[in-house]
């Protein structure tokens, strides 16, 4: 019988997603993924971290992102969140979706 197949994927975003602010995100998170990459290291786990802006924007978060990324057994993708993946648009709760933006606006956010 072969194993079952587990698709393990990650947000990796800000540690405050829910002010829907456009400026003033923490990323303190992201200095913990090499922890948590360990544990899927020692399962044989291939997980795909999905990351949004803030980490990306960051110094430090981008260095460990990058270390991940050059690994042959990690994978990156985009999470947009809508309200602080440029460009920018009015804040608050109101833009907490992609659907509420044009498509060109979406089109650009994911850009």
């Amino acid at each position: 019988m072969q194993a079952p197949i587990v698709t393990i994927s990650i947000d990796t975003e800000e540690d405050n997603w829910g002010s829907y602010s456009w400026s003033g995100a923490t990323v303190e998170n992201i200095k913990e993924l090499p922890r948590v990459q360990a544990v899927f290291d020692r399962w044989g786990a291939r997980p795909t971290y999905l990351v949004n802006y803030a980490p990306l924007v960051d110094d430090a978060s981008a260095r460990v992102l990058g270390e991940l990324a050059a690994r042959d057994d990690v994978e990156i993708g985009g999470h947009c969140h809508p309200w602080n993946t440029p460009p920018r648009t009015s804040e608050g709760v109101h833009n907490s979706m992609m659907f509420r933006f044009s498509e060109s606006v979406n089109l650009e956010k994911v850009r």
